[in-house]
C-alpha cells in the first residue's frame, strides 16, 4: 500500500493551546487538500478549547464582536513527516497513527 505520512500542526491561538497529530494519507491527496485538512485539524482543536474561528462566525445571528470566543488566530498547517524533527511532538516518543 502506497502511503503518505503527514504531522498537522495546530493551535488555537492562546498560549498553551498548541497540538499535533500524525496522518497516513493517500499520496495522490494535493497540497491544497492537505492544508484545507490540517485547517479543519487545528478549527477542531480550537473548538475543544471553546475557541471558533471568527470568520466563519461572524455573519450568524449570535456572533458578539466583543466575545473572545472567536479568534483569527487559529492555526493548522502540515509537514511531511520526519520522525526525526517530528517524534518528540508525541506523548510516548511513538507517534499515535491515524489514518485519513
Amino acid at each position: 500500500m502506497n502511503t503518505r505520512k503527514i504531522i498537522i500542526v495546530m493551535d488555537a491561538g492562546i498560549v498553551g493551546t498548541d497540538g499535533y497529530e500524525f496522518w497516513i494519507v493517500p499520496p495522490s491527496m494535493t497540497d491544497q487538500e492537505l492544508d484545507a485538512f490540517a485547517w479543519q485539524c487545528g478549527s477542531d482543536h480550537a473548538e475543544m478549547y471553546g475557541i471558533y474561528p471568527r470568520s466563519e462566525y461572524q455573519n450568524t445571528e449570535d456572533f458578539d464582536e466583543d466575545d473572545e470566543s472567536y479568534s483569527e488566530d487559529i492555526e493548522g498547517s502540515w509537514e511531511d513527516y520526519l520522525p526525526e524533527k517530528h517524534d518528540m511532538h508525541s506523548m510516548t516518543g511513538t507517534p499515535d497513527w491515524q489514518v485519513y
